[in-house]
């Protein structure tokens, strides 16, 4: 059956959540996302929002609909995130343009390759970072649902789990766990990975598999075995 997103926006009602829910009953549904969106005039994640879900919530169990949860923010637009959980990015700058403090990573030409901060963006390859984000978005945020994990809420849905495609991505411990992955200094090959300079095409594809490998691990199978142990699909 499908899963679809209830995209609840304006100030939230009780009423109109109780109608609403019986209506996806009525009309077949089987189970909905309760989706934050545009224009929605409340305090999310906070305690009036909460007493909303709980409203859809109980409703949805009096008529046998099932519902998502939304994780509490998604993977690349946390706020207040602390610096040490962020990703890392690329950022090709002109040399002439380096600043203060700048970490360079590498140059070619009269380009420098930047190690910056993504401040709102998860460390999806990072151990720590990812179980940080699944402690805040997950399990804390929504404490006081878990006694309908399994039941009423059959899942903790999340969109974007991405890198901003207007960078590279980077983090502080990229370059030795590259090395020690495929053997050779990603930081002495890096301009391969924006000209056809090199063996550009060998040094792309080991990057991607790179991100894909540290993804799945640090990442995927993280939120998968808390979402398993938790009675929740993933």
């Amino acid at each position: 059956r499908g899963l679809d997103l209830w995209m609840v926006n304006d100030n939230l009602s009780d009423e109109e959540i109780k109608k609403q829910v019986y209506e996806f009953k009525k009309k077949g549904f089987y189970s909905v996302v309760f989706r934050t969106y545009n224009g929605l005039v409340s305090d999310y994640p906070g305690p009036m929002f909460k007493s909303k879900l709980r409203t859809a919530v109980d409703a949805a169990r009096e008529c046998g609909l099932k519902i998502a949860l939304q994780a509490g923010y998604m993977p690349s637009a946390y706020p207040n995130l602390p610096p040490e959980y962020a990703l890392h990015r690329i950022v090709p700058t002109p040399i002439s343009a380096i600043g203060e403090g700048d970490v360079v990573l590498a140059t070619y030409g009269d380009i420098a390759f930047l190690d910056k901060i993504a401040p709102a963006a998860v460390n999806m390859l990072s151990a720590s970072a990812v179980d940080y984000y699944i402690r805040t978005a997950y399990e804390e945020n929504w404490a006081e649902f878990a006694d309908e994990y399994g039941k009423t809420i059959i899942s903790v849905w999340l969109d974007e789990p991405r890198f901003d495609n207007r960078y590279l991505t980077w983090t502080p411990d990229f370059s030795e766990r590259f090395s020690a992955r495929f053997g050779y200094s990603i930081e002495d090959t890096l301009p391969s990975l924006y000209f056809d300079v090199g063996d550009y095409k060998h040094v792309r594809y080991d990057y991607f598999t790179f991100l894909r490998e540290s993804m799945e691990q640090y990442y995927y199978s993280r939120v998968r075995l808390w979402c398993h142990a938790h009675d929740l699909s993933f």
